[in-house]
């Protein structure tokens, strides 16, 4: 029994797309961790900004109070 061209054909193609939405997938999912830790480490020095600055405004206003 000999295959028709045109199904070896089809059935490639449809394995050929469905690796490219599998390799499509994967690299979404890299993106969405790689963007998840730039948003983290982002915010990790934002916060640490803030409390740095609240910390000096908190000693000088103690400071203005003892003096």
């Amino acid at each position: 029994m000999a295959l028709n061209p045109l199904t070896v054909q089809n059935t490639t193609s449809v394995v050929s797309v469905v690796e490219l939405a599998l390799a499509l997938a994967r690299l979404q999912d890299v993106v969405t961790k790689v963007k998840s830790l730039v948003q983290a480490a982002t915010t990790k020095s934002v916060l640490k900004a803030v409390k740095c600055l609240c910390n000096v405004v908190c000693q000088n206003a103690v400071s203005n109070r003892i003096c």
